[in-house]
């Protein structure tokens, strides 16, 4: 008698769609997208559509176990939980890496503006993968405010409320009155190739905005929208695809002839953020720029004193 299973074809439970990108660094890999968008550029997309996650449904911290991988401290990385996505490694490179089938924190922040971008890491990162299991409660509050909160082991930072921080001071060596122009056309420019259909799309005209937005040869037109104002301009963009129409005006300083003043009018805490990190990763390579500092509508209106150095 032959086998049963001779000459048959073996059965296959059906797959969500597989597609493959290329990361930083040149490495191509496969990666795994529930819906119907073949050959999707996964670092732009996930980049951008991460952004868009609530984290409201993450199983308790209990749950993740560390890379083996990861560089001793606070901040690790959960093993077997890795979209292979290549979002926190475009974020911070050199404290972020991927070996296997996961990612791991290859080095700790050793600074300030390390420990930025490893939050920015942490914030592109939509399974909640990227960790804080410290007990400094400044630095849970501060993930906690960017929306994070479940991405802290520890209970201290899950009961800080989001804060938006949509002002902020940027102080120059020049008289603001020579320096807004070419501010605001540096801002313009970086944002141009965000603006992509928004509003109330399904996912699938969302992946295909952000495979327009990120292809060298089909480029949507950029919004039109940059307009003069008293002591400044103002414009346009869509911090994600999804997202309705931010405004970002940047005027000379009311109080201040060596500053200018930068406002962010979105409707979601999202759109609010992700407009403040784009603005600022913009500003603090401007030459001229001595400081950037970010405010609550709140502490704006108070007196401007404190501030801080990071929109979170």
């Amino acid at each position: 008698m032959t086998s049963s299973g001779a000459g048959q074809q073996r059965h296959q439970e059906p797959r969500v769609c597989e597609f493959v990108g290329t990361v930083p660094g040149g490495q191509s890999r496969s990666h795994l997208w529930g819906g119907e968008a073949d050959g999707v550029s996964s670092v732009g997309m996930w980049h951008w559509l991460s952004r868009l996650t609530r984290r409201s449904k993450t199983p308790l911290s209990t749950s993740f176990r560390p890379n083996p991988r990861d560089a001793p401290g606070d901040f690790y990385c959960a093993e077997d939980v890795c979209l292979a996505c290549g979002a926190m490694e475009h974020e911070a490179p050199d404290l972020i890496g991927f070996e296997g089938h996961s990612c791991f924190v290859k080095k700790q922040p050793a600074n300030a503006e390390e420990l930025y971008r490893l939050l920015q890491a942490m914030s592109v990162n939509e399974v909640d993968g990227l960790r804080y299991r410290g007990h400094d409660p400044e630095l849970a509050r501060r993930i906690a405010e960017a929306g994070m909160a479940n991405c802290c082991d520890r209970p201290c930072g899950r009961a800080a409320a989001r804060v938006a921080r949509t002002r902020a001071r940027i102080t120059l060596d020049a008289p603001a009155a020579e320096c807004v122009d070419r501010v605001v056309a540096a801002l313009y420019a970086a944002v141009a190739h965000t603006n992509v259909p928004g509003g109330e799309l399904d996912q699938t005209a969302r992946v295909a905005a952000v495979v327009a937005a990120r292809s060298e040869s089909e480029r949507p037109a950029p919004i039109s929208s940059l307009k003069r104002i008293d002591g400044g301009s103002r414009f346009d963009l869509r911090p994600f695809p999804a997202a309705a129409t931010t405004t970002v005006s940047v005027c000379n300083g009311a109080d201040a002839a060596t500053a200018l003043d930068l406002a962010i009018a979105a409707t979601g805490f999202y759109e609010q953020l992700r407009t403040a990190v784009l603005m600022d990763d913009v500003i603090r390579t401007q030459p001229g720029v001595l400081s950037i500092r970010w405010y609550t509508e709140s502490e704006w209106a108070r007196d401007r004193s404190g501030g801080r150095e990071f929109p979170y």
